[in-house]
């Protein structure tokens, strides 16, 4: 009765091995059949080779074992040693453990599913990326760098290539290109290391942005730059005529010119004198009041004499006659202003 079993089982699987055996001659229309039973054996053999076919590994085997477990194998022409095409493990039930099929290549003809699961059609041919990507090129022993390289086919531009490399001493490259990869030009480029520490970093832009709250160098904040200009509306006259103001800024150090040049008297109404706030910017405010700036040029009355000023921590510039730092004696008629050309103020922030 097993080998009755076996039998069926052989005619089953024959099917599996006829294309490999056919690749070595065909089959003759009669092959030589052995049986192998015996009563210490732990499986029962079909043994059949190919008498008409040229190569000496032309025999096959299927065994099926004590197990249930069923072996499909090329063989040499004594069976001395065979090598498996197709193993089914003991099963449990009727259902195999696991399935080994072995070939150099294996065309599975058919919807091909795992647990029922379509498996996606394999192509050799490159993805359709809506950027155009060239493979990329890995340079021999005599190249100092390996490199990739790719570019966007649907650009307008001709520079629109980009070429990746990584040097024989570790230093990095990312580089624009032409079309045909001859001239590049550096974007970002990171020195040869020293362990895994890199040497030094360029990066070349016509603009480069940094954002973040901080940004440090070795753990030191670095000193950001920042700059603008607003007008600023002379206060104690009857008028109030505008000076221009320009302010740079450097880290916490601040720097800021109010033009006098221009039109910068009026009449007096007031026995004060200051720079409105209302266009300071925020972000230059003091956080206490600056230091007295002394000026020769104040007008008063039609009169110039000397003044003194400071800004606010509200923005406001504040001027007194004189060093006295007494800011209500000024006259309350007649021309009022500056004749000079202009006040500057430097502090620090914090």
């Amino acid at each position: 009765m097993k080998n009755i079993f076996a039998f069926v089982v052989f005619s089953f699987l024959l099917a599996s091995c006829n294309v490999a055996f056919a690749q070595q001659g065909g089959f003759p229309s009669s092959p030589t059949f052995q049986k192998v039973t015996s009563k210490n054996a732990t499986s029962s053999e079909f043994r059949f080779y190919n008498t008409s076919a040229t190569a000496t590994n032309r025999a096959g085997r299927i065994a099926v074992g004590s197990g249930g477990g069923i072996n499909a194998q090329f063989c040499a022409d004594d069976f001395s040693s065979c090598a498996s095409i197709l193993a089914l493990g003991t099963r449990a039930a009727n259902v195999a453990a696991t399935a080994t099929l072995t070939a150099t290549s294996i065309d599975l003809v058919g919807a091909a599913k795992v647990n029922g699961v379509a498996i996606p059609a394999y192509s050799d041919a490159a993805p359709a990326f809506a950027n155009t990507l060239q493979a990329p090129l890995f340079l021999a022993t005599q190249a100092t760098d390996a490199q990739y390289r790719s570019f966007n086919s649907a650009a307008t531009t001709t520079n629109r290539a980009v070429k990746s490399s990584v040097g024989t001493g570790g230093n990095y490259a990312i580089q624009f290109c032409d079309d045909a990869f001859g001239t590049c030009v550096d974007t970002l480029r990171i020195g040869s290391r020293s362990g895994n520490t890199s040497g030094n970093i360029t990066l070349t832009a016509t603009q480069i942005d940094l954002t973040g709250t901080t940004v440090n160098a070795n753990g030191v904040p670095v000193a950001t730059k920042s700059s603008g200009s607003f007008t600023a509306a002379i206060v104690g006259c009857t008028t109030s005529p505008n000076v221009n103001v320009n302010w740079a800024r450097s880290g916490n150090i601040v720097s800021i010119l109010y033009d006098t040049s221009g039109a910068t008297t009026c009449t007096s109404n007031s026995t004060s004198l200051s720079f409105s706030n209302a266009n300071f910017p925020a972000a230059i405010l003091p956080l206490r009041n600056t230091g007295a700036v002394y000026y020769d040029q104040c007008g008063d009355n039609s009169v110039t004499v000397d003044c003194s000023s400071w800004i606010g921590t509200t923005g406001t510039v504040t001027f007194s006659k004189g060093k006295s730092g007494v800011t209500n004696t000024w006259t309350a008629a007649g021309t009022k202003g500056f004749t000079g050309t202009g006040i500057q103020y430097t502090y620090i922030l914090n």
